[in-house]
C-alpha cells in the first residue's frame, strides 16, 4: 500500500476516534470493522456519486487531471470499473489517432456496439469478437493491460505464441525498448502469416489492441490493487462526515502532522517534547490552497477549537488551522492552551495562560480570536493593557515627558526651569568628587550657567576649588521644579493620557509592520485567509500575468543561429507573489501567488546577492543589519521571467527594460507598486533568518 495513502487512512481514523465515531480497538479490529476490502459496501450508490462529483478529495491515483477527468468521462459504478480506469488513464494515444484512451473508453462503455462498428471497419465480425469478448470484455472491448496482450498472443486463433514470447513482448514495451518491439512486431506478423490467421484480425490486434499499451503497459494485479486502496478511502469519506477526510487529507499534504503524522495526539506524553520540526510552509500554503480549489473552507486558529494541527468542525463542515502552525507558538505552550479550555475571553485567556508577547501577539494576528472580539480591537486591547503605561505623573518621569517631547518651555520661567534639570543632570554626572563628598567641583561651564542664573553667590572655595554644595544646589533646584510641578499637578489627566498614548504607539509600531489582517496571517501563518496583499494590484500596467493561465512551455519570440546549434528568444512575462520559503542548494523560492504557490529558479549568483542580508558598521563598532534578504519568508515580489513546466524561471535579456526582480514594498489604494530592485549599500552578509 502507498504510504501516502495508508497515512491519510491512519490520519482519517484517529481523527474518527477522537471524536468518538468509532469506538475503541486494536489496529485490526478497526481494519476489519472500516477497511475490510471484504465487507465494505462496493455497490453503495451515494459513494459512486461522490466519486463521480469529486467530492472526495485526494483519491488515490485519481488526482491528478487524467484521473479527474477520467472519472468525469467514465463515470465508474464499480472496483472492476475503476481497475479499467487506473490502466487506461496511464496510456497514450496512439500515433495518428486524436481520440485518448480514456475518451474512448467511455465511448465504447456507453454504446456497446461500438466495438462491433469498429471491428466491422476492420473487416472482422462476430467470430472474431468472441475470440477476444472473453479477454477484453471486462475492458470494454480495449486491451490495457499487460496481462490482456500477453493472453492475446497465446490464443491458437493469433499463432498460439510462448508465454516466454508473450513476457518478451511485456519486456519490449514495460522497457520502453523499440528495437525489441519491432523485432518482435515483424515475428509476430511472419508467424501469424504462417498459421494462414486472417491478415485483418492480426492487425486489428497489433496495430489496435496491442499498440495501445506500447507507450506504457500497467499489469492488473497493480490496477486491482490501487483500485481497492481507492475504494478503502471511498468507504471512509462516505460512511462518516466527510470533513474528517478533507482534515486528514489536509494534515497529509500539508506536512503538519504530528508525531509521524498522528492526529490522535497523547498531550501527556508530548509535554517534555520542545520545539518539534518546524512547520513546513510552502506544504502548507499549498495544501490548504489545494483544500480551497476544492471548496473546502480552511478556517484560521480558534483559540478554543484548534488543536496541535488542523481539527475537523463537522457541525460547519470546515477545517480549522492548527496551533502549532503558527510563529512563537511552540509546544509548550499549544499544551498550555488545551489544558486550561474554555476561555470566555482574550483577558480569560491571558489570565489563565499568561503567555510570553511574542506569542500572544501571533494568535491574535492569526485570528485566534475572532470569535470574541475583532480582532483590530483585540490587539489594541493587548498591546494598551500590557504596554509600560504610568497610572500616574510625577516629576520622575520627567526622562519620558522630554523624550517624547511633551515637557512645555513656552515661557523663559519654564525654559530656565529645563536647563536647571539639565544642568543638575551634568552635574551629578561630571562635577561629583569623592575626594570633597558633599560638594560639586564646578568647572567652567557650570561656573558659566551659575552666573547666567545668578546663583554664582553659592559657589565657594575649598582648599583651592571652587564647589558647589550639594543640599544647597538641591534647595535651588527643587524650587525651580515647582514649576513643572505646579503644571502636572493642573494638567495631570491630560499628560497622564498624551504620554500612555505615546508608549502606547511605540509598542504597537515594534509589533505591527502593516496594519491588515492579510499581512497579519502571512506573517504568523503563511497562508491568506483573507485576500492576497497583491490582489488589488494594478497587472495590466506592470504585465504581470496569472502563472496558472500560462502556456507551459514558452512562447519563442524569435531564433538565431549561433555556430552548431539554434538560440531561442523567449517571450518574457511577470508574475508577482510573496515569498513563503526557499531553497538555498537549488537556489529557488516558493512563491505564494494570488492563484496559487509557484516555484521560482534563479541563476545561483543572483539568488546569492538577493538572498544576503546588508548591515552597516556603527561608530561603536557594532553592526546593524539595514536590509534582510529580498527572500524572507513575507516578502512580496515581482519576477521577470518565463514559465517552464512547472516552474518560474527568472530571466531577462540584455535589451528587456526593467530589472529581474523587484520586491515590492507597498501597494498604493490605486493598484500601483512601490517598487525597489537596488540592494542598499552596505556589508553582504549570509541572512540566517
Amino acid at each position: 500500500m502507498s504510504i501516502e495513502a495508508l497515512d491519510k487512512m491512519h490520519i482519517c481514523l484517529d481523527l474518527l476516534h477522537d471524536y468518538n465515531l468509532i469506538p475503541d480497538g486494536t489496529i485490526k479490529e478497526r481494519y476489519d470493522k472500516i477497511l475490510n476490502i471484504y465487507t465494505i459496501n462496493r455497490t453503495d450508490q451515494n459513494m459512486w456519486h461522490k466519486v463521480w462529483n469529486h467530492e472526495i478529495l485526494s483519491l488515490f491515483q485519481m488526482e491528478k487531471q487524467s484521473g479527474i477527468k477520467g472519472i468525469a468521462t467514465l463515470k465508474p459504478t464499480s472496483v472492476d470499473d475503476l481497475s479499467v480506469l487506473n490502466s487506461t488513464i496511464r496510456l497514450m494515444a496512439q500515433e495518428g489517432v486524436d481520440e485518448m484512451p480514456t475518451d474512448k473508453l467511455a465511448r465504447f462503455k456507453a454504446d456497446p456496439k461500438a466495438w462491433d462498428r469498429e471491428l466491422a471497419q476492420w473487416g472482422l465480425g462476430t467470430l472474431e469478437k468472441s475470440i477476444l469478448e472473453p479477454i477484453l470484455k471486462s475492458s470494454y472491448g480495449l486491451c490495457i493491460t499487460q496481462e490482456q496482450f500477453m493472453e492475446l498472443v497465446q490464443l491458437p486463433e493469433l499463432g498460439g505464441f510462448s508465454l516466454t514470447w508473450a513476457d518478451k513482448l511485456r519486456k519490449s514495451i514495460a522497457k520502453k525498448n523499440p528495437a525489441a518491439f519491432d523485432a518482435l512486431t515483424e515475428e509476430f506478423y511472419a508467424t501469424t502469416k504462417e498459421k494462414h490467421i486472417k491478415e485483418n484480425f492480426a492487425k486489428y490486434v497489433w496495430q489496435v489492441l496491442i499498440s495501445m499499451s506500447k507507450g506504457y503497459g500497467f499489469n492488473a494485479s497493480h490496477t486491482l490493487a490501487y483500485s481497492l486502496i481507492a475504494l478503502q478511502e471511498m468507504n471512509l469519506a462516505t460512511r462518516f462526515p466527510i470533513i474528517y477526510w478533507n482534515c486528514a487529507c489536509l494534515i497529509n499534504d500539508s506536512g503538519t502532522g504530528i508525531d509521524d503524522n498522528d492526529a490522535c495526539i497523547d498531550y501527556d506524553e508530548l509535554e517534555n517534547e520542545k520545539d518539534k520540526a518546524n512547520t513546513d510552509y510552502e506544504k502548507l500554503a499549498r495544501g490548504i490552497g489545494k483544500m480551497k480549489d476544492f471548496g473546502v473552507q480552511v478556517n484560521l486558529v480558534d483559540i478554543n477549537k484548534s488543536g496541535f494541527t488542523f481539527v475537523p468542525d463537522a457541525e460547519t463542515n470546515t477545517i480549522y488551522c492548527g496551533l502549532k502552525s503558527m510563529l512563537n507558538i511552540n509546544d509548550d505552550i499549544v499544551n498550555q492552551i488545551i489544558e486550561n479550555r474554555p476561555y470566555s475571553s482574550p483577558k480569560d485567556f491571558y489570565q489563565k495562560v499568561k503567555p510570553k508577547r511574542q506569542a500572544m501577539i501571533s494568535l491574535i494576528k492569526g485570528g485566534a480570536f475572532d470569535s470574541m472580539m475583532e480582532r483590530s480591537d483585540c490587539m489594541i486591547w493587548y498591546i494598551w493593557e500590557t504596554c509600560d503605561r504610568k497610572s500616574r505623573i510625577t516629576l520622575q518621569n520627567m526622562p519620558s515627558l522630554i523624550k517624547y517631547d511633551l515637557l512645555p518651555k513656552d515661557t523663559e520661567e519654564r525654559k530656565t526651569a529645563f536647563r536647571v534639570y539639565e544642568f543638575t543632570k551634568y552635574l551629578k554626572a561630571t562635577c561629583k568628587n569623592k575626594a570633597k563628598p558633599g560638594y560639586y567641583i564646578l568647572d567652567t561651564r557650570a561656573i558659566n550657567f551659575l552666573v547666567e542664573i545668578k546663583c554664582d553667590d553659592k559657589i565657594e572655595m575649598k582648599e583651592q576649588e571652587l564647589v558647589l554644595d550639594e543640599k544647597v544646589w538641591d534647595k535651588i533646584y527643587q524650587k525651580w521644579m515647582d514649576v513643572y510641578r505646579a503644571w502636572i499637578k493642573s494638567n495631570h489627566d491630560q499628560i497622564l493620557q498624551d504620554l500612555n498614548t505615546i508608549i502606547f504607539y511605540e509598542d504597537w509600531k515594534k509589533y505591527i509592520k502593516k496594519n491588515n489582517y492579510s499581512a497579519w496571517e502571512m506573517e504568523v501563518l503563511c497562508f491568506y485567509y483573507h485576500a492576497h496583499e497583491l490582489q488589488d494590484a494594478n497587472v495590466a500596467k506592470y504585465g504581470i500575468k496569472d502563472f496558472y493561465k500560462l502556456p507551459k512551455n514558452p512562447i519563442i519570440e524569435y531564433s538565431y543561429p549561433i555556430k552548431d546549434r539554434i538560440i531561442n528568444i523567449y517571450q518574457l512575462t511577470k508574475i508577482c507573489g510573496t515569498c513563503i520559503a526557499k531553497n538555498k542548494n537549488k537556489s529557488t523560492i516558493s512563491l505564494l501567488t494570488p492563484s496559487g504557490v509557484v516555484e521560482v529558479k534563479f541563476a545561483r549568483d543572483f539568488f546569492s546577492m538577493y538572498d544576503k542580508q546588508i548591515s552597516q558598521r556603527q561608530e561603536d563598532g557594532k553592526k546593524k543589519i539595514i536590509e534582510r534578504s529580498f527572500f524572507q519568508r513575507g516578502s512580496m515580489l515581482m519576477i521577470t521571467g518565463i514559465r517552464s513546466d512547472d516552474m518560474f524561471i527568472c530571466k531577462k535579456y540584455k535589451n528587456t527594460p526593467g530589472h529581474r526582480l523587484y520586491k515590492i514594498e507597498e501597494v498604493a489604494p490605486d493598484g500601483d507598486l512601490i517598487l525597489r530592485s537596488e540592494r542598499y549599500k552596505g556589508e553582504m552578509e549570509e541572512d540566517g533568518i
